[in-house]
């Protein structure tokens, strides 16, 4: 057996996300803003609009269409309320600018996954002196938002996820590595992620004692992860719960005839001694001498001996007690007392229990 120095770590570290969720009853969360991009006629854009990394969207608003043909509330968009496209139609030669309408700026909508959208521009119809920019017009009537750059991409919900991380109970040798074990979003409750950090440190930051090449009979079912229990009531007297980490499976052949033979490596997870230790042995004649040891089994056989080897006819005396002890117990009672309630009684009787009172 060997106890190898790459299962031992000197702490335990657990990584997890934390999710700080924030919730509306209408989409007025903002998730995505435009850049106000120019299309000139005939181009044409692709946007991927999608969280980033640290962040989830729950219920985003298909955006509205900004067109000279529809009408949207404007007292939702003062309010930061709702998604919105389009663009505006600016005209340099004229020097004006109107709503874009959808026969210039067409535009198409459509989800890819859960987390991930896609929102096509198409400029068309436009003379040399016209280009679209995505964005508000600049009305008043759109508050603060008048101006402001398309898409506004808004949703009822968002997630953000920031790492944490927790420290294990137990700790090991200084000099060993530290583990980290990451778990990422998947356990929210701080005590759980706490238990989970102290039973790893537990494990992790003792010596596993590993069992290297024992044979037993061949089974080749038998693979590595496997948990059982392996028991020897011949040499040591124990029952260990092992999981294995290594298996040697071996086959030879002579004429018409074969043998199989297989190892296994195994790592201890817990022990239970299933024969008498010389420490219970020393603990039951604690109270006797060598001789009255022998004296006790003298005449017996070997087989009486092993039927019950703890037993004992020396029964260990419960120590004299204290005079503290004895002053506690009559501290309210005066001498007289103490002798009335001992009168007519013998030294036995006393000595049998002397805090009797």
């Amino acid at each position: 057996w060997e106890i190898p120095a790459r299962s031992i770590y000197s702490r335990v570290e657990v990584e997890t996300a934390v999710a700080d969720v924030s919730i509306r009853s209408v989409p007025g969360i903002t998730v995505h803003e435009g850049g106000g991009s120019t299309l000139s006629d005939g181009e044409e854009q692709a946007q991927f609009i999608e969280p980033p990394a640290d962040q989830d969207w729950h219920q985003v608003n298909t955006p509205q269409w900004l067109a000279a043909e529809q009408d949207v509330n404007q007292w939702e968009v003062r309010r930061g309320r709702g998604s919105y496209r389009g663009g505006v139609l600016i005209n340099d030669a004229a020097e004006t600018e109107e709503m874009a309408r959808q026969a210039n700026l067409v535009q198409s909508w459509s989800r890819i996954n859960p987390q991930r959208w896609l929102l096509t521009s198409r400029a068309q119809g436009l003379t040399n002196d016209e280009y679209i920019e995505q964005r508000f017009m600049d009305w008043t009537a759109y508050g603060r938002f008048g101006g402001e750059s398309t898409p506004i991409i808004r949703a009822r919900g968002i997630t953000e996820w920031s790492d944490d991380i927790v420290v294990g109970a137990h700790t090991g040798p200084a000099l060993s590595p530290v583990f980290t074990h990451r778990v990422g979003p998947w356990v929210q409750e701080a005590s759980e992620i706490q238990d989970l950090a102290d039973w790893l440190s537990e494990v992790l930051t003792r010596p596993d004692v590993v069992l290297k090449d024992i044979p037993i009979i061949p089974d080749p079912r038998i693979q590595k992860g496997d948990v059982f229990w392996l028991r020897d009531d011949t040499a040591y007297g124990v029952r260990l719960r092992v999981v294995v980490v290594g298996v040697r499976l071996s086959l030879s052949a002579s004429g018409s005839s074969y043998e199989m033979s297989q190892t296994i490596t195994c790592r201890v997870i817990s022990s239970e001694v299933t024969q008498v230790t010389l420490g219970d042995h020393d603990e039951a004649w604690k109270c006797s001498t060598l001789g009255q040891h022998d004296t006790f089994w003298s005449g017996s056989t070997l087989a009486e001996h092993d039927a019950d080897p703890l037993a004992n006819n020396n029964v260990c005396a419960l120590p004299a007690p204290t005079l503290g002890e004895h002053d506690a117990v009559w501290s309210d009672a005066t001498l007289a007392q103490q002798d009335a309630h001992w009168d007519g009684s013998t030294l036995a009787e006393h000595d049998a229990d002397p805090l009797d009172r």
